[in-house]
């Protein structure tokens, strides 16, 4: 029995509640108003709602004064975005849709075990607070959000407008955007609507090329005054006829034109991968210079590749003074190919076999003493990111194949070429 009391000596209250206990069994009492007030343990759940004011609507919270500062509950809300773990915010939408239908919801903790997706009805209590000029539900406990049922919202059409601030985090269909760029500023794609097109929310890497979309096109509004998103969760929210010409889709032209940002390649060879998963490499099927590429992600995120894949692949295509690599945000389906021919350079063009496997040789060890990495006298160095079970190859004289690397922040530029097994080096005749 747990009970909440002004007076610690008062004994008539001690009274009063074992007088509870006896006659209701397990109770929780509350001194609330200047009275004792008992709750049977089986319905102790229902104090979880005290102090929290029902709203009627999301709209209310935006619109009506004295909410901001209250514990408030909204019941009947819809999750429009889905949440990754870990991250500390979500979007709810009133299913009425329209002006401020939509709130931010910031979680205190990063309550990794919470699952959210698209469309699932939520009860969620929590505290109203202004951030950033705009009301938010600030949640402490992953008890205060509820997951009651599912449903599918209609997308509101907001029409010509100026200012994005009243749809924030709800779902429209603005009609037709043309689309103005590939992606080169963090990922998202400049469009004609004061807002970018976020596809980081598409379960499948997809090829987006320049020019106007359907009117059909929809997605989630969010962000700010600077950088308004709209960010469809499918491909069918990109409407029927997606614009697919006018950005590279193969890694040699994107080499070719110095793309940078986002980028999508589809059926490229897997030619590489690391143990840990955090990197692997991909080739255009035809081989040659300019056509390999690293790939980069967090621990396990490429583990499920294996050599000679043939997969899509779409991310952010960087680099940082040293190997062009792209950051991986999707992997489509994978099927089994021929793989691609392993390329012999002739050491005049190195940096065009970035990410490329390539056979070279002869390569003299001259000091095999440093773990992890060899000289050679060639001036290549070999590294062992992608060994499992393998140590490199001793002092002598070899021919060896693998994912060659090129580091532009040295004059000369650094040589590294990283092989995959001991089957990846011979000794020289």
């Amino acid at each position: 029995m747990f009970c909440a009391r002004r007076n610690l000596h008062d004994r008539r209250l001690f009274g009063s509640i074992r007088h509870a206990h006896k006659r209701f069994g397990p109770t929780l009492c509350l001194w609330i108003g200047g009275s004792v007030g008992c709750i049977p343990a089986d319905r102790s759940n229902e104090l979880s709602t005290i102090g929290f004011k029902p709203v009627p609507s999301i709209p209310d919270v935006h619109t009506q004064d004295g909410y901001s500062g209250e514990d408030v509950i909204l019941s009947g809300v819809v999750a429009v975005l889905p949440r990754s773990p870990g991250s500390d915010w979500l979007l709810v939408q009133d299913p009425i849709g329209g002006e401020y239908a939509g709130i931010e919801v910031h979680l205190h903790h990063g309550f990794p075990t919470l699952e959210i997706s698209v469309g699932d009805v939520l009860t969620i209590r929590g505290r109203v607070q202004s951030s950033s000029g705009r009301m938010v539900l600030l949640v402490y406990n992953i008890e205060d959000i509820e997951v009651t049922g599912q449903t599918e919202i209609e997308p509101s059409r907001p029409g010509p407008v100026a200012d994005w601030e009243p749809y924030n985090g709800v779902v429209v269909a603005p009609g037709a955007a043309e689309l103005l760029d590939c992606g080169e500023t963090a990922g998202w794609v400049r469009t004609d609507l004061d807002m970018d097109l976020n596809l980081s929310y598409l379960t499948d890497p997809m090829v987006l090329g320049l020019g106007p979309t359907s009117d059909e096109i929809r997605g989630v509004v969010h962000g700010s005054g600077d950088a308004w998103l709209l960010s469809p969760r499918s491909a069918v929210e990109l409407g029927p006829t997606p614009p697919l010409e006018g950005c590279p889709i193969t890694v040699t032209d994107a080499r070719i034109t110095q793309h940078r940002g986002r980028f999508v390649a589809p059926d490229v060879v897997v030619t590489a991968v690391q143990p840990d998963g955090t990197r692997a490499f991909v080739q255009d099927p035809g081989g040659g210079p300019l056509s390999g590429l690293e790939l980069s992600g967090l621990p396990g995120d490429l583990s499920h590749l294996f050599v000679s894949d043939e997969v899509t692949v779409g991310g952010l295509l960087r680099q940082t003074d040293g190997p062009v690599v792209l950051t991986v945000t999707h992997i489509g389906p994978r099927s089994e190919s021929e793989g691609v021919s392993t390329d012999t350079p002739d050491g005049e063009s190195w940096t065009d076999w970035d990410g490329a496997l390539v056979s070279i040789g002869p390569l003299e060890v001259s000091d095999a003493s440093n773990t992890g990495r060899v000289e050679t006298t060639a001036g290549i160095e070999l590294a062992d990111p992608l060994l499992q079970d393998a140590s490199l190859p001793d002092r002598g004289t070899w021919t060896v194949q693998g994912a060659l690397r090129v580091d532009l922040r040295t004059e000369p530029a650094t040589l590294q070429l990283l092989p995959r097994s001991a089957d990846d080096w011979t000794a020289h005749d």
